[in-house]
């Protein structure tokens, strides 16, 4: 848990004297704890622990938040926020609009929203976020404390954030593992247009009320789940992957697309599709899309003759049937003695697998483990950027 700021505490961060302790704070390398400490309560007395805090929650931020150098956080709040080009892509569908974000926290989302919307409002409970909102957002940015379950503007649009429960590590979430619940937000504004941003991991039935979930990954990793309602869906779509990469363009596919694809051997190349389309359930849209099929209808490895431009695929060198022994064998006669091992359909963990392998060779190499039919499958490949 991260250090509790007071309201005391953000008004001084904000003030001349907190601002130049943060910054000759910031200039230290804090590389050793007590030291840094030390620092801090020669610089900034009774206020070290919160600027402290501060400049090492900024640092983290750098690579999630863009321009939020000056900016204020809570851990939590900055654990929740949404990293710059996910919200930029959320916020692009609220253009032109009169928008309410009502679990504005620290003003992440709010920063974007602000940039398209043609009107929007904050509002949040916590009495210290919102104060650092008003840092965060400028003093331009109307912003309120309000419960986001109370209706307090005649916004058209509206978008929610709720803060997960802990979870003890699950994957999966309901609606009650939400604040505010899911369901008592879709009730709340069931007579105006609705996004919600949810942990990626939610099963879709939980949200009867979403005409649209989207998926949206960055850079690899599965960031979020949205759900939207009403003007804000997309007609006649209601499952979407969206596929954000740094210096690449966008890319999305949905569930009104084909699905048509075959179930093939292992042909020349493997791809194992963004986490985004998986989740999604448009695995079978994404193959048809490109000419692939799948290796097995329950698993998400597809196979074909050429692989989709832009994506790491994996070049087929050898396949057969799984076991560690014969595994070994393939592995001493290509020399492999770097192994990356990818496994679905199977009970394998793969650090296991690998430690108990021996490798010693010079190669690097990809091996798909995987199950075909009842039968487990090695395919050996070389990982390739295309």
């Amino acid at each position: 848990m991260g250090y509790a700021f007071s309201l005391a505490d953000v008004a001084y961060l904000r003030s001349d004297a907190g601002c130049a302790a943060s910054a000759e704070v910031a200039a230290l390398p804090l590389t050793d704890r007590l030291a840094a400490v030390t620092a801090a309560r020669r610089i900034a007395g009774e206020r070290f622990a919160a600027v402290l805090e501060t400049v090492l929650l900024r640092r983290k931020a750098e690579a999630k938040v863009e321009g939020s150098g000056g900016w204020l956080f809570t851990d939590d709040a900055l654990q929740q926020a949404t990293a710059s080009p996910v919200g930029r892509h959320r916020a692009s569908r609220f253009a032109g609009r009169v928008v309410h974000d009502v679990t504005c926290s620290v003003g992440a989302d709010l920063v974007e929203l602000a940039r398209v919307a043609d009107r929007c409002v904050g509002s949040d409970l916590d009495p210290v976020r919102l104060a650092m909102a008003r840092n965060n957002c400028g003093p331009d940015q109307p912003l309120v404390r309000s419960d986001a379950l109370t209706r307090v503007s005649r916004a058209t649009a509206v978008t929610a954030d709720p803060a997960r429960r802990d979870s003890a590590g699950r994957r999966t979430w309901k609606p009650s593992d939400f604040l505010p619940p899911l369901d008592e937000l879709a009730a709340t504004y069931a007579g105006v247009d609705l996004a919600v941003k949810c942990a990626p991991g939610i099963d879709f039935a939980v949200a009867p009320w979403a005409d649209e979930v989207e998926l949206v990954s960055l850079d690899g990793g599965v960031r979020e789940a949205c759900l939207w309602t009403r003007g804000l869906a997309t007609p006649g779509v209601t499952r979407r992957a969206t596929v954000l990469r740094s210096g690449s363009p966008e890319w999305t596919i949905t569930d009104a697309e084909p699905d048509d694809c075959p179930v093939l051997p292992p042909g020349a190349w493997i791809v194992d599709p963004d986490g985004a389309v998986v989740r999604a359930g448009l695995v079978r849209h994404y193959a048809a899309r490109h000419g692939l099929g799948q290796l097995d209808e329950r698993i998400a490895y597809l196979t074909g003759d050429e692989p989709p431009p832009g994506v790491r695929a994996f070049r087929v060198v050898e396949h057969g049937h799984y076991t560690e022994k014969a595994l070994r064998a393939v592995l001493r006669k290509y020399d492999v003695g770097r192994l990356e091992i990818l496994v679905r359909g199977l009970d394998v963990d793969p650090n296991t697998v690998r430690r108990r392998l021996k490798l010693a060779g010079s190669a690097e190499a990809t091996v798909v483990l995987t199950r075909i039919g009842s039968g487990p499958v090695a395919i050996l490949c070389h990982a390739e950027r295309t």
